[in-house]
């Protein structure tokens, strides 16, 4: 399967999206079978992830579309492809699914949505921190979770070590630039989320 034009499964359409759904679908599928087992009966289980609205973004569209920019300058086609991030994002509708929940003794206690913005943002806002203070923060934010997804892409297509830091710095310092320019499509960027409180009921089916 190729991944065109983006790093990440908001993006997908078609065979992809699908081939992301099913995976999404048979992860959700164990994580709720293996903490089913360990729950007594009684026991509590609070989760708190990422979700999509209903226009399908979770809010952070256009950190990947910089990430994917960034990454067209400095990668080769074949690491283009190999770097993708390996996540789905869920939309609400596809976290409660209470056939699931009663396969693995789950009752559905509460379940909620909203978003939230960053505090680094708000902060920016307020006037509480420069334009370069901003752009720093929000750097090493999206670097804290994704650089492993870029540097492990170069890894696989056998980039020689002192290339690979190369390739980290030229790219995070173009990020900041990305950030820069596009700072005020920034200020109104949000996380969405979903959360769930499931309470195991019985001894497990499976």
């Amino acid at each position: 399967m190729q991944y065109i034009n983006h790093c990440a499964s908001p993006f997908a359409q078609g065979d992809e999206l699908k081939a992301f759904q099913e995976q999404a679908r048979l992860d959700w599928t164990h994580f709720l079978k293996h903490r089913s087992h360990e729950l007594i009966p009684g026991g509590i289980l609070i989760l708190l992830f990422p979700s999509v609205d209903d226009r399908g973004s979770n809010g952070l569209d256009i950190v990947r579309e910089l990430l994917y920019k960034c990454a067209r300058s400095y990668l080769t086609p074949q690491e283009l492809l190999d770097y993708t991030f390996p996540i789905y994002t869920r939309s609400y509708s596809e976290c409660i699914d209470d056939q699931l929940f009663a396969r693995y003794s789950f009752e559905l206690i509460k379940s909620d949505s909203g978003s939230v913005k960053m505090p680094f943002i708000e902060q920016w806002q307020n006037g509480q921190m420069t334009l370069d203070e901003f752009v720093r923060s929000m750097a090493l934010y999206v670097r804290s979770w994704s650089e492993s997804t870029l540097k492990h892409a170069l890894l696989v297509n056998n980039r020689l070590k002192e290339d690979i830091e190369q390739i980290l710095n030229q790219f995070w310092s173009l990020y900041e630039h990305q950030v820069r320019k596009e700072c005020y499509q920034l200020v109104d960027m949000y996380i969405n989320f979903t959360s769930l409180v499931l309470k195991k009921k019985k001894k497990n089916i499976e």
